[in-house]
């Protein structure tokens, strides 16, 4: 068992992605002069104003493509940077944080806020505002005591006539927003394959280290080019500076739990020890003696059984040996014969042991149960001695087990006797004798009619055998904890004899005679189906914390072995159920992975970031060896989670400079070349933990020997 990454997502990385023209006012000048023989020359001059307009104030909720984490999601989010896919790759560069900024400053951001470091409304229990835009435009210092963007009207145009805004504690502003040269590390652009995938990544600058529930604004940054260096003026129109007004385009609220599992690549850890010590779904055996008696109990342990309560018919008490359909080594084929009738037909008495098997009469009951249990499967069934009779009679008066050629109502039988066909009438009752007995050959006929007749209602109603396994009782699957400890994977072979031993026991409620008994084996016989060979039982955090955990399943050849048998089924918020076409040869388990997504690779050594390949062929891969960047909660931290990507104020060690040498160190970036926003991106990324197993040796272990004799 292995904790592998999944691969880098298959994308092109770009610093930012430049649009023709950015938003403001333009003026085109355009001179023709005519000159000709005759000493003409004059100049035709022409001016031409235009604006470019874009987004300013609001975004479309649609241009929205993708947030991690997601809107109202809970998790353990303490080691990630929240991002907003933006489904248009130009739209963080299509203005400028001002008139004459760098063409390479982004004009929006994304701040992280905690629940309790912005104060909501008292009236309308929100941190946002709606507002005028023209409230925005006036200047950065009309409103005392809160500074505002310094914005002015593009062309004449205000724009949308409303807003919302978010009145951002000073404090909070300087501890949370990032540095100007911060901004074109946190904006990058991405190409995947396919049309129409260009999109912008904003990601956010701190990791949400306390539990609580936390907001992510999409904020502009536009018109505070002045402020973004850490420090903020005093006073704002005479009064001691109290909030900065902020433009939000986009938020969403996710919450931090750091869960009984913490991270994902720590549940699967716990997993993988734990399911390396016992692989297949049974009760370790104990350690034993040399008696004869252990290694017999040892035997049974192994192959899957548990000790139960039994109670003899003689009304004496004992304990018999009970194994459900899900067994860790290939069960034995039961004897051949006729299909049971009753419990006791399948009670298989061990006499080296002095005990009962009830294995297989448990799932008889268990049949008859669930057939009572349904309504439809039991009308079915008792609908089957009907159609036999029917088939009898038709078959004595008609030659044909069905209506097909003869009268079909009692009149025109009647009519038909008078004709002379009932010369026949004192054949009848042998006839039908024979009929009624299925080893002659108009009982055959008989059942090999209704068989056929029989199947498709009785399909219908649930009489199928993967219908039957699925509902089986989960305490009869897994008829003790011990099997299926906390924190494990069980891999198990199905018993295809259990479940045709409980369809016969469904059956049986419907075979009132001999006959019908033997039309409902042979119906059964066809209803039998592809059923899966193999599974897996996981119980963990990963399936709880984790919703929508991708199960993959493969045979040596890479066949996927789940396609046929159906996908995975969560029993319970930690249990997981899948079934296989045959014995995997790999499994993993998958993080869904919403989007790709940045932060920490782990909280260990100091929370680490593994470094990935940025030249050659295996640019975006994990080095290996593996190669890691470590320290980052202690060294590169301004405070409350934010990371410190420039600033080098007060001796702070930036991490863009600390991770570029590290990379040349590695011989993947150039020593003395900035870093760039693709760059700093592809090592936050964070790829999907996985967890993968190789169970085709555990199941390959040699089946019983025999069943043992009902």
């Amino acid at each position: 068992m292995t904790l592998p990454n999944a691969p880098a997502p298959d994308l092109q990385w770009y610093e930012r992605w430049t649009p023709g023209l950015k938003a403001g006012s333009y003026q085109i000048d355009v001179q023709h002069t005519v000159e000709g023989d005759r000493q003409v020359n004059q100049t035709f001059p022409c001016t031409q104003q235009f604006t470019v307009t874009s987004r300013r104030f609001t975004l479309e909720p649609s241009l929205v493509r993708a947030a991690y984490p997601a809107a109202g999601s809970h998790g353990d989010f303490h080691g990630v940077l929240p991002h907003v896919v933006l489904g248009e790759a130009h739209v963080p560069w299509e203005r400028g944080l001002a008139p004459t900024a760098d063409a390479r400053y982004p004009w929006m951001a994304l701040l992280v806020t905690a629940e309790s470091e912005i104060p909501a409304d008292a009236d309308t229990g929100r941190t946002t505002t709606e507002r005028p835009v023209r409230d925005l435009l006036n200047g950065p210092a009309h409103l005392p005591g809160t500074l505002l963007p310094d914005l002015h009207k593009e062309g004449g145009s205000l724009g949308p006539a409303t807003c919302l805004t978010l009145d951002l504690p000073a404090s909070a502003f300087k501890a949370l927003t990032p540095r100007l040269e911060e901004l074109p590390y946190l904006v990058h652009a991405q190409r995947a394959p396919g049309p129409t995938n260009d999109v912008a990544v904003v990601i956010g600058n701190r990791l949400p280290r306390t539990d609580g529930p936390y907001t992510a604004y999409l904020v502009s940054v536009e018109g505070f080019v002045d402020h973004l260096n850490g420090t903020l003026p005093s006073k704002v129109g005479g009064k001691p500076l109290t909030a900065v007004r902020l433009v939000v385009l986009w938020s969403h609220t996710f919450t931090v739990t750091a869960g009984r599992s913490g991270s994902f690549s720590a549940a699967a850890q716990q997993v993988s020890i734990n399911t390396r010590a016992c692989p297949t779904l049974l009760i370790p055996p104990p350690e034993i003696s040399n008696h004869p008696a252990h290694h017999l109990v040892a035997d049974r342990l192994r192959n899957g059984y548990v000790p139960v309560r039994h109670q003899l018919p003689t009304g004496t008490s004992t304990y018999a040996w009970y194994r459900g359909p899900l067994t860790p080594v290939p069960a034995a084929p039961l004897p051949s014969g006729p299909p049971p009738c009753d419990e006791a037909s399948v009670t298989i008495y061990r006499p080296e042991e002095g005990v009962f098997d009830i294995s297989y009469a448990t799932a008889f009951a268990l049949g008859r149960m669930v057939a009572l249990a349904s309504a439809p499967l039991t009308r079915a069934l008792l609908g089957v001695h009907t159609r036999t009779v029917d088939s009898v009679q038709q078959l004595a008066r008609t030659g044909r087990p069905d209506r097909r050629g003869g009268p079909a109502t009692a009149r025109e039988e009647f009519e038909a006797m008078l004709r002379g066909s009932a010369a026949s009438l004192g054949r009848t009752a042998p006839v039908a004798q024979a009929a009624a007995d299925p080893a002659t050959a108009e009982g055959a006929q008989v059942c090999a009619h209704l068989a056929g007749a029989c199947r498709d209602t009785l399909a219908e109603a649930g009489l199928t055998l993967m219908s039957l396994l699925d509902q089986v009782p989960f305490d009869y699957l897994v008829p003790s904890a011990g099997m299926l400890p906390c924190d494990s994977a069980r891999f198990f072979h199905l018993d295809h004899d259990w479940l045709k031993v409980m369809a016969a026991g469904a059956a049986s409620l419907g075979a009132r005679t001999r006959l019908d008994a033997q039309v409902l084996h042979q119906a059964l016989t066809g209803l039998a189906g592809e059923l899966p060979a193999a599974g897996m039982l996981v119980r963990s955090a990963l399936v709880r914390d984790w919703p929508g955990l991708i199960v993959e399943a493969t045979s040596n050849t890479g066949e996927d072995v789940l396609k046929q048998a159906g996908r995975p089924r969560q029993l319970a918020p930690d249990l997981l159920l899948a079934y296989f076409d045959q014995p995997p040869a790999h499994v993993r388990l998958t993080q869904p992975a919403q989007s790709p997504h940045f932060g920490l690779d782990g909280e260990e050594r100091g929370g680490h970031l593994k470094l990935r390949y940025l030249k050659g062929d295996k640019t975006g891969a994990t080095m290996i060896p593996e190669q890691s960047f470590d320290n980052i909660l202690k060294c590169h931290l301004r405070g409350a989670g934010v990371v410190n990507l420039c600033d080098t104020t007060n001796g702070r060690s930036p991490l863009v400079t600390a991770l570029r040498n590290r990379l040349a160190n590695c011989k993947q970036w150039d020593d003395g070349t900035p870093l760039t926003a693709g760059a700093l991106a592809l090592q936050l990324l964070n790829t999907p933990g996985q967890l993968a197993f190789s169970p085709a040796q555990s199941l390959a272990v040699t089946g019983e020997q025999e069943a043992g004799t009902p």
